[in-house]
């Protein structure tokens, strides 16, 4: 079985292609900057052999999928270069969709009718920015793929098992129903993955593990992750609660929003865009949101970024030790993201002084690991392991949508 995985941006669309045999990719690629003139796709299969080639400035999703295609089967331009992974768009069984906000109601996988669609559509106002475009995605690669079962895989699906005490929030009980306000959280696939692979290198049934899982990079979350599904997470109703981020902000006090509004004449507007673009590591060290480009600059004496830094680790230590808290036990720590699986001085400065805790990093092991497998960075006496594990959200999609199109055969 050969499943297609697209994950649908404003401008972008990126894609992988899995042989569900082997769960090895075949292919995978981008298509940047659709609908102008620096339209491209970057299309590369699994030898290595790589094309990057021009579109249209008229290419639309729809038509990004078809070059897509194209490529995978060896034609056109890029497929030209690395040759056919596939004979036919007919050998692609099924598509699984990467979709945002799956609300209340889509708390698994789900085969894409006009029921799903509509429910995704309905949760467009609880995922402004994702839904819609998601929406874009799975309109065009089924006018593209129609004999294709297309699945949408959410991202909040795999938190939904939360209880309602971390589902909650401490305002007017009646504002959950009628506002539908509720803790959904995100970056489902990610800490799906992490925890499944952590119970698998720790060799017991993931129903019997603990994991608290950190996913650490332009967006962060941790999560408590215990007998396999999500206990509780730092992500609540939208993606801008939480952790201090690459350009948001994280939790913070509620009021300052009305007070800058209220008080200091800033339009809702651009107190939002402020909280959600131009805050996080950015906002504070004034340089970038790119954590390397802050470490760099740390590293010089540049002393808001120092403070930067100072303030994400904070954060991290203040939820890895509130999560331990709630489960009461952990078999790992685990990292995985941008920052979680790379940056080993963030990883070394989070994990200092929890020895109390359980967590005893061991810094050679943290300086040698790569961040592209599964790799133990936490020392032998440490009750908690610590692992880095690299993160492969698209797997995670394509076993989702394999699962229903293997039940439909």
């Amino acid at each position: 079985m050969k499943v297609l995985v697209i994950n649908c941006g404003s401008s972008s669309l990126k894609y992988d292609v899995f042989e569900m045999e082997t769960e090895k990719s075949l292919a995978r690629g981008l298509i940047d900057a659709i609908g102008s003139s620096h339209a491209n796709l970057t299309h590369r299969i699994a030898s290595g052999t790589e094309a990057k080639i021009a579109l249209p400035a008229d290419t639309d999703h729809e038509g990004g999928v078809k070059r897509l295609v194209e490529a995978l089967c060896g034609r056109g331009e890029a497929g030209a270069k690395t040759g056919p992974v596939i004979s036919s768009p007919d050998e692609i069984d099924a598509v699984g969709h990467r979709v945002v906000h799956g609300g209340e109601r889509l708390t698994e996988p789900a085969v894409i009718d006009k029921e799903v669609l509509q429910i995704v559509t309905d949760n467009n106002e609880l995922a402004p920015l994702h839904n819609p475009v998601n929406l874009m995605g799975i309109y065009a690669a089924q006018h593209v793929l129609p004999k294709a079962m297309h699945v949408a895989v959410l991202d909040t699906a795999f938190h939904s098992s939360m209880g309602p005490a971390m589902k909650h929030y401490p305002i007017p009980y009646d504002w959950h129903a009628k506002y539908r306000i509720y803790r959904y959280g995100f970056h489902g696939n990610s800490h799906q993955y992490v925890s499944e692979e952590g119970a698998r290198f720790l060799a017991k049934p993931p129903e019997q593990t603990a994991f608290v899982t950190c996913h650490l990079g332009n967006g962060c979350t941790i999560a408590a992750v215990k007998a396999g599904r999500t206990y509780d997470i730092s992500m609540g109703f939208t993606p801008l609660e939480g952790l201090m981020m690459g350009t948001r902000s994280g939790s913070i006090d509620a009021a300052i929003v009305p007070f800058l509004v209220q008080n200091k004449g800033l339009s809702m507007e651009e107190v939002f865009t402020s909280l959600q673009k131009k805050s996080g590591l950015l906002g504070v060290s004034g340089k970038s949101n790119d954590m390397r480009r802050v470490q760099e600059a740390a590293d010089a004496g540049d002393t808001r970024c120092q403070l930067a830094i100072e303030m994400f680790v904070n954060r991290c230590k203040m939820w890895i030790g509130g999560l331990l808290a709630e489960m009461g036990r952990a078999d790992a720590v685990i990292f995985t993201g941008g920052i979680g699986q790379f940056a080993k001085a963030i990883r070394q400065r989070v994990c200092k002084n929890l020895d109390h805790m359980g967590i005893v990093l061991d810094e050679q092991a943290n300086q040698a690991a790569t961040g592209k497998s599964i790799e133990c960075i936490s020392a032998s006496s440490s009750p908690v392991k610590i692992l880095v594990i690299s993160t492969n959200e698209e797997l995670v999609i394509a076993r989702g949508a394999a699962k229903l199109a293997g039940k439909a055969d």
